[in-house]
This record gives structure tokens, C-alpha cells and sequence, in this order.
């Protein structure tokens, strides 16, 4: 992470995702980057990028409450769906001050599926 100002950085990272059964020929490195704001000690909100499952770009905003090493995030994101702004959620766990482990949603063709995923932070 780089600090760009007093609590706002730039996070770069790598995340590799597993969508099971749901697609056999998604992408599942991602790299992305975002900025991030904190709020106070548990809210941070960010915006950033990423190449997505379907090689397309994502954009996102969104928030994370991080009371502990456990967390949630919740914002819009798009690339998916003709382009259109999406929910987006994810609920992990910190392991390390730079990874992180976590479980989100997937709208497979009108069905909510699971996926899981880890994110490298450099």
C-alpha cells in the first residue's frame, strides 16, 4: 500500500478466485488496484479496478467494516451484466497485514451461487 495522503492510500494487489461450477472458463487472476479512505478504525471506504471473471474491467465503490481480523464489504460494481451497476458483497477474514481470505456471492443466470477467493495486497 502507498500512502497518498493523511488516511487515504493506493492498494495494488492480486486476487485469485474459485468459481466451482459456475463457469469452467472464468479468469481467476485478478489483477487491482483501489483507493482507499479510512473513515475511523473499523470503516474504510474504497473505489478501484480489476479485470474480472469474464476478462472484462470492474469498476467499484464501496465500504468495509473491520472491527477484527473478520470483515465485510458491500458497494456497486460493474462489467457484468451489460455493463449495468451490480451489488456487490464479500465477507473474509485478515490472515496477514497483506492477504486476505474471502467468500462472496455470484448471480449465475438468475441462480445465487458461491465463490471463494484470496487476495495478495503488495
Amino acid at each position: 500500500m502507498i500512502e497518498l495522503a493523511a488516511g487515504i492510500t493506493l492498494a495494488l494487489s492480486i486476487v485469485k478466485t474459485e468459481h466451482f461450477d459456475v463457469c469452467k472458463t472464468c479468469r481467476e487472476l485478478h489483477p487491482k488496484v483501489q483507493i482507499e479512505y479510512e473513515i475511523n478504525d473499523n470503516w474504510t471506504a474504497a473505489v478501484g479496478a480489476y479485470l474480472n471473471s469474464k476478462d472484462r474491467m470492474s469498476y467499484t465503490a464501496g465500504l468495509r467494516w473491520q472491527p477484527n481480523a473478520l470483515w465485510i464489504e458491500g458497494g456497486v460494481v460493474t462489467g457484468y451484466r451489460d455493463g449495468k451497476p451490480l451489488p456487490m458483497a464479500r465477507v473474509g477474514v485478515s490472515v496477514s497485514d497483506s492477504v486476505d481470505v474471502f467468500a462472496f456471492p455470484i448471480l449465475h443466470e438468475d441462480e445465487l451461487k458461491a465463490g471463494v477467493g484470496v487476495e495478495w495486497g503488495f
